[in-house]
């Protein structure tokens, strides 16, 4: 899958996470890698490692 399938995977999975523990950590972990938001993440193509971050916070 490249970067741009795996943001929109991310997004969806996103929009389907119920708890919202889940997605407050979601959004810790994003800011923790210096984006503002999901949508400051996904506009920035961020580095794959980032993406797998994201991916592990959400899993």
């Amino acid at each position: 899958m490249n970067i741009t399938e795996r943001l929109y995977a991310l997004e969806r999975r996103m929009k389907a996470a119920l708890n919202d523990d889940r997605r407050y950590a979601v959004a810790e972990k994003i800011r923790d890698l210096g984006y503002i938001d999901f949508r400051d993440f996904a506009r920035a193509q961020p580095a794959p490692a980032h993406i797998e971050a994201v991916e592990r916070a959400l899993s």
